[in-house]
């Protein structure tokens, strides 16, 4: 089975990249400006364009997809926005492309032993809870392993049973 992660990171991040690239081109910034403002190689901008990379999901096809790489676009034209805060919105717009389930058929195309309508990975390790604030979610987290994990609570989560397990670099 290929793993969602894997998926994520051969299919789902260049697809979105694509359209982020194509987003930028349709408001005017050069192919060269394109790489820079996303730490490319103009050949891997000319990839994303011709379609040789990135080609499996369409983005356009999901309107509220879209629209999120609409808006990172938007604020990569007009503002300088460092390198880290790209990669966070395009995993962001990754995460919640995984968590509506948007990404099942794809992921079964690529890899047959999965049945989308029996696999439960992506809607239980995607989705967010809105319902609750911050402080009470990790409050829940250190009280029981999570079933739903996101943004920056996953990373409490992840440090806290990191820090009871005693776990360390070490082999």
């Amino acid at each position: 089975m290929i793993s969602i992660f894997e998926f994520g990171y051969r299919y789902l991040i260049p697809s979105i990249k694509r359209r982020l690239v194509e987003k930028l081109l349709e408001m005017g910034l050069t192919r060269n400006e394109i790489a820079r403002r996303l730490n490319l190689s103009a050949s891997t901008v000319s990839r994303y364009l011709s379609m040789e990379r990135g080609h499996l999901i369409n983005i356009v096809a999901y309107s509220d997809l879209d629209e999120a790489v609409g808006k990172l676009a938007q604020s990569l034209k007009n503002n300088p926005i460092d390198l880290y805060n790209v990669q966070i919105e395009i995993h962001r717009v990754a995460f919640y492309a995984l968590s509506k389930g948007y990404m099942c058929k794809y992921h079964a195309k690529i890899d047959p032993t999965i049945n989308p309508n029996k696999c439960p990975i992506c809607s239980m390790l995607f989705q967010t809870e809105t319902t609750k604030n911050a402080a009470e979610n990790v409050k829940a987290y250190a009280k029981k392993p999570p079933q739903i994990m996101g943004g920056s609570l996953m990373n409490t989560r992840v440090a806290k049973e990191c820090s009871n397990a005693n776990l360390t670099n070490e082999g």
